[in-house]
């Protein structure tokens, strides 16, 4: 995301986003314990380049987590939320991913897309 805050080529920096979107997608959507998350659920840390983030888990069923990512000084800001319809077989699971991101740059231009 830092990459796309400091292009300034509106086509190049709609790859970026979708380059980050696409590497956020693993670590984000991937758990380590079971499907079951906790309502009100956070998470929040600061990360080595300056960036903070904070994620909630705000329903249940369905599982709906809503994200904030804020880049260093203010250069960018990646919000939206989540859902996940999740249906378990005898030995399988089908896991469906939905909802709508926003990426907004200092500049003020806009990136607004939806996961499905």
């Amino acid at each position: 995301m830092a990459a796309a805050a400091a292009s300034y080529d509106p086509v190049e920096r709609m790859k970026l986003v979708m380059t980050a979107s696409i590497a956020f997608l693993h670590p984000c959507h991937s758990w380590g314990k079971p499907l079951n998350p906790i309502l009100g659920e956070t998470y929040q840390a600061d990360l080595p380049d300056g960036s903070k983030i904070f994620v909630e888990q705000v329903c249940h069923h369905p599982p709906i987590s809503y994200l904030l990512l804020e880049g260093p000084n203010n250069s960018y800001r990646f919000y939206g939320y989540s859902i996940f319809a999740i249906k378990a077989y005898l030995n399988s699971i089908n896991l469906e991913i939905s909802g709508k991101k926003v990426a907004e740059f200092a500049d003020g231009s806009k990136i607004v897309f939806n996961n499905q």
